[in-house]
């Protein structure tokens, strides 16, 4: 009799067990059907929205996404960068080559609309190649920077590639005419053509991601040995011009 009962007994809790399993299985199958739809919800509200960003930077430009989104925030990505071995090739390129130091700075959307520069007032200090002299201001654009408009809006363009300057600060800047405007310039592919002047002007600083040959030859360089390197530079491509 005890044994027929406790078999009774272990029939029916392996009967309960049962029935939890399968009410958690069955719980558990609604929740991923729940989860899967959401999960499909969001993204098709996320394509959604990509779509009218899309449509509003096509139709008015950042300012339009800024409306759009309240703080519309992008980032640049340039196409591949050549990288350069040695001052030689980028004295090459230049048209322009300075030491100089910015002395302020404002941001500015690109005439279509599509993209925000940061322009840089410099002072130009040594010229080294092209027609600027001691005492010249010249822009230099860098893409990237914040706008912000009346109605409370911004839109923001981050560029982790590119380097920013600091005003006060001495650079040499290896630059090439850039739009309309006799003198606004672009340094050479991306941070290649910017080198910070520092510890006391004694050092050479290169903005360019450590990954290129030029940075890591030149990286701490004395910066008398650096200048006289670009000097005879632009010297030996000037004679081999004249002589072509």
């Amino acid at each position: 009799m005890k044994k027929q009962n406790k078999m009774k007994t272990t029939l029916f809790v392996t009967a309960c067990l049962a029935c939890v399993a399968l009410t958690f299985i069955a719980i558990t199958a609604v929740s991923g059907q729940n989860s899967s739809l959401q999960n499909s919800n969001t993204q098709t509200q996320s394509q959604d929205d990509e779509r009218v960003l899309t449509d509003a930077l096509k139709r008015g430009g950042l300012r339009e996404a800024a409306r759009i989104k309240g703080h519309y925030v992008d980032t640049y990505g340039s196409p591949h960068t050549e990288m350069f071995e040695n001052v030689g090739e980028l004295a090459s390129l230049s048209e322009v080559i300075i030491v100089g130091t910015p002395t302020q700075n404002r941001t500015q959307l690109s005439q279509d609309g599509q993209m925000i520069y940061t322009n840089y007032k410099v002072t130009v200090q040594t010229p080294i190649k092209g027609n600027v002299e001691v005492g010249d201001t010249v822009i230099v654009s860098l893409p990237g920077g914040r706008v912000s408009w009346d109605n409370g809006t911004i839109a923001e363009i981050k560029t982790p590639d590119v380097p920013k300057m600091v005003n006060g600060r001495a650079y040499v800047l290896f630059l090439n005419k850039f739009g309309q405007e006799e003198n606004v310039f672009l340094p050479l592919e991306k941070g290649q053509g910017m080198f910070e002047i520092a510890t006391g002007g004694l050092k050479i600083k290169p903005l360019g991601r450590d990954i290129t040959p030029l940075v890591k030859r030149n990286k701490d360089k004395d910066a008398t040995d650096f200048l006289k390197d670009i000097r005879k530079a632009v010297n030996d491509n000037q004679t081999s011009n004249c002589c072509e």
